[in-house]
């Protein structure tokens, strides 16, 4: 927490701080995890695959998207990373992948709070979809809309966060910044959406179905 304070009042100073610090893999990975995590989750709620409607359903949809977010979140990371360094070789930049790597850590954050905000939010969306008085329904919607924003700014504070990480540890302009984030995001994308590499969570969500109920 009191890191991401410190980023909050003064990211420049703090990401060099952190960047030049001994590198932790578990701190790398951890963070790295988390923001597959928070990724799997949008996606699994923007094609119907998260069920609440009870025990068994709820268990095997946060297992699901825990496990496929870990795998996904370190994959996914590690690569942009690279792609990021590989690119930064067109701007002649500093390209130390370590470097790059505890930048793209440190920005993901925001999302140990945006995990335990969705974490409420499934839990108000599932109270919502009981028999409760209308009075209630309202105040739980209110709440909603409430995190909805807390979501957006975890979201925005995490991209503008990646931006200055990138920008101190490849010593570029920010419209060079953005152009080396761009171009790697560009080439991950390219390579593991179009070609459909990634783990299907719908596949995945079965699996565990069928394994372990």
């Amino acid at each position: 927490m009191k890191t991401l304070i410190s980023l909050t009042k003064k990211p420049n100073k703090t990401f060099k701080i952190l960047i030049y610090k001994r590198v932790n893999w578990a701190n790398i990975i951890t963070l790295f995890s988390f923001n597959g995590i928070i990724i799997i989750y949008y996606l699994a709620k923007l094609e119907g695959l998260i069920s609440l409607e009870n025990k068994k359903t709820t268990v095997i949809s946060i297992l699901s998207i825990i496990t496929l977010g870990v795998f996904y979140g370190i994959l996914s990371n590690l690569l942009v990373g690279y792609f990021i360094k590989i690119t930064g070789k067109l701007f002649k930049t500093k390209n130390n992948l370590i470097q790059i790597y505890k930048a793209i850590s440190w920005s993901n954050l925001p999302f140990t709070i945006l995990i335990f905000v969705l974490i409420l939010k499934l839990l108000i969306e599932k109270l919502i979809a009981t028999d409760i008085s209308e009075v209630t329904k309202s105040f739980y919607s209110i709440l909603l809309f409430t995190i909805s924003l807390i979501e957006l700014l975890c979201i925005s504070f995490q991209l503008i966060l990646l931006f200055v990480g990138i920008k101190i540890a490849q010593k570029l302009s920010s419209f060079k910044t953005a152009l080396n984030i761009m171009a790697a995001i560009i080439i991950y994308y390219s390579i593991f959406i179009c070609h459909k590499t990634l783990p299907s969570l719908d596949i995945f969500i079965r699996f565990i179905k069928y394994r372990f109920f």
